[in-house]
């Protein structure tokens, strides 16, 4: 190899670049995701990928919004070696370590003094694990936040969806299959959500309930999920799904505090 003055002007071979073709259906991991991977990939593909950091393995699919979104909720804990952006979407490592894990009486002030808490409790397999918002951002969201948390606890290659209106990622999945987008009751067929997004067939979200306090309360009767979207110091964006009513409401908002579902999306 040599090297000349860049003024030369010399001949081009172009070499061929594999990864702009690959799809869903050509990796085995969660980082290995890339925002072209999952435009090269059909609508309603579906495939187990395997977390690095922790090998949690997620079943994830392209869905009618032409995002691929996680269809099982986050099972991330901390450990005592820091996360990276190798393995998660943050700009900088970050630790969560084991012993932050708060299994009583959790922070519940609007203020600062929540801040720096992080706080997630596994409510089983089914269920998954509840975080606070501050846990769910990797530390990006704070109670003086506004507009959206820059990072996040999921792998990288993901992050969480935004949220709050109709222009947010999970209302816009609500508008793929046929709802509105905005807050609302009655969403289809009682009790069993058919066509909206808490189908099985669809995004399959589960109700997992929701941690406050010293409590757990509500699951299998409602789902909260985390968005990226602050409302407010006090809250963020959520999307709230009920069973008793087939509410769906996909920018609700409440406390920052609260311990809600993770799911991501492709970035």
């Amino acid at each position: 190899m040599d090297y000349v003055k860049k003024l030369y002007g010399f001949s081009v071979r172009c070499v061929f670049d594999e990864s702009l073709t690959k799809t869903l259906d050509d990796i085995d991991t969660m980082q290995e995701m890339t925002k072209k991977i999952c435009e090269n990939t059909e609508k309603g593909t579906q495939k187990t990928l395997t977390d690095t950091r922790d090998n949690n393995t997620y079943t994830v699919r392209k869905l009618a919004d032409g995002n691929c979104w996680m269809t099982d909720n986050l099972r991330l804990t901390g450990r005592d070696a820091a996360f990276t952006p190798d393995d998660t979407q943050v700009a900088a490592n970050f630790t969560m370590t084991t012993s932050a894990s708060n299994t009583g009486t959790w922070c519940t002030t609007n203020s600062s003094a929540c801040d720096d808490k992080f706080q997630y409790i596994d409510t089983g397999s089914t269920y998954g694990i509840l975080y606070n918002w501050y846990t769910a951002t990797a530390g990006s969201g704070k109670y003086s936040t506004s507009g959206t948390a820059a990072y996040s606890i999921c792998p990288r290659g993901w992050r969480l969806p935004t949220s709050g209106g109709t222009s947010g990622e999970f209302a816009k999945l609500d508008i793929a299959w046929g709802g509105t987008g905005a807050n609302r009751d009655n969403a289809n067929t009682y009790g069993n959500f058919t066509g909206t997004i808490a189908d099985a067939s669809h995004a399959g979200f589960i109700l997992a309930g929701y941690r406050y306090s010293s409590s757990t309360n509500n699951q299998g009767t409602v789902g909260y999920y985390w968005s990226s979207t602050a409302s407010s110091s006090n809250n963020a964006y959520y999307l709230y799904l009920s069973s008793s009513y087939s509410d769906v409401y996909p920018s609700d908002y409440d406390d920052k505090y609260r311990g809600f579902s993770v799911r991501c999306v492709a970035q």
